[in-house]
């Protein structure tokens, strides 16, 4: 070959490298993947209905397919990964959305009070643990006396208030270090107790029992005495079939069995 004006394709002409996505292809991938994570369930993939739940990382699920994963596991291949941290309705907190018409005439998630849409491209949007009540960070930002302005709920500023689908590492490092908080203090993200686990359970169990009282033989003694005194240990007032179970300190013990032998060895005075 050669001598007739054509060349030789070389080999990385031929073979097509994968090339270093731009800043601008990392950007739509990040917004088209924070979209999806406002419209679907973290876990079942399927678009979001009411009711939804949020957990400690902000993330957003149908409660029915939480509901299913804590009954059958099984039903959600990756749930291991995606929601370690979940296994309880504790560890959820029900949202509850302001709802009214957005500017294409479709109802859509509001803040009640900056009217702002809430979605990803909108902001960034918190709710309260103690209430599920959503706003916008700004307004949360804005109020001086830590209550809720939808139901009047006291909450802490820094433990109750959860970002929506953060993306910060700052936002997603809190929500790491809340959540250790939390578990050092026994407490679930929705502020209830959190459940024993097995192995404080099994040491609960495995406690050793107190040792017996030097009194207990004398307690034991008197115990005794009473029963005789109210007639309990009083051959008299026994039948027949219950005397033959007793008897006297000074009988020999020639008439019992192999079987009886050894079994009643009460007496009575």
């Amino acid at each position: 070959m050669g001598n007739d004006g054509g060349s030789i394709p070389k080999r990385s002409e031929l073979v097509s490298a994968n090339k270093k996505p731009s800043a601008r292809d990392e950007a739509d991938r990040a917004q088209a993947q924070q979209e999806a994570f406002w419209k679907s369930c973290t876990l079942s993939k399927k678009t979001l209905e009411d009711p939804i739940v949020s957990c400690a990382f902000g993330r957003l699920y149908n409660k029915d397919a939480i509901l299913q994963y804590l009954i059958s596991p099984e039903t959600y291949g990756d749930a291991d990964e995606l929601v370690p941290h979940i296994s309880s309705l504790k560890d959820v907190v029900e949202l509850e959305f302001t709802k009214a018409k957005n500017e294409e005439g479709k109802e859509a998630w509001i803040c009640p009070v900056t009217r702002k849409e809430v979605k990803g491209a909108g902001g960034k949007f918190v709710y309260l643990s103690v209430c599920g009540h959503v706003f916008s960070d700004q307004a949360i930002s804005n109020i001086e006396e830590k209550v809720c302005l939808e139901c009047a709920a006291a909450y802490d500023s820094k433990m109750d208030v959860i970002v929506i689908n953060p993306v910060k590492e700052a936002d997603i490092g809190a929500a790491k270090e809340r959540m250790k908080t939390l578990a050092e203090k026994g407490i679930t993200h929705s502020g209830k107790a959190a459940k024993k686990s097995k192995k404080r359970k099994a040491a609960a169990v495995a406690e050793p029992a107190p040792a017996p009282s030097a009194d207990v033989p004398e307690f034991a003694t008197k115990i005794a005495a009473k029963l005789k005194e109210d007639g309990h240990l009083n051959k008299k007032s026994m039948s027949a079939a219950v005397k033959s179970l007793y008897r006297d300190k000074n009988d020999k013990d020639e008439g019992s069995n192999w079987i009886s032998k050894g079994t009643f060895n009460r007496s009575v005075a």
